[in-house]
């Protein structure tokens, strides 16, 4: 049987008091001092802050690069100067 995710407001409000409550970095600073950017994929499964690897069945691999170049490009009006 597979399981669907419909959460109520008050789940999600829950878990949102529960982070503020006993999230313990509170004391850092908001601007980063490192000025680096991690671009990640969305998997949930990926918690960025404490590792950045390759997992399996990368979304970002199966992106065209000049296509999503141009995507950006169209949508921002800026060319992207970095490569994918």
């Amino acid at each position: 049987m597979t399981e669907t995710f419909t959460p109520s407001a008050e789940e999600l409000l829950g878990y949102n008091a529960n982070q503020a409550t006993n999230f313990d970095d509170a004391a850092l600073q908001v601007s980063p001092t490192r000025h680096l950017a991690v671009v990640a994929c969305m998997d949930s499964r990926i918690d960025t802050f404490k590792v950045l690897v390759h997992h399996t069945d990368c979304g970002l691999q199966k992106v065209n690069k000049h296509d999503f170049r141009t995507q950006l490009e169209d949508e921002l009006g800026v060319k992207p100067w970095w490569s994918l």
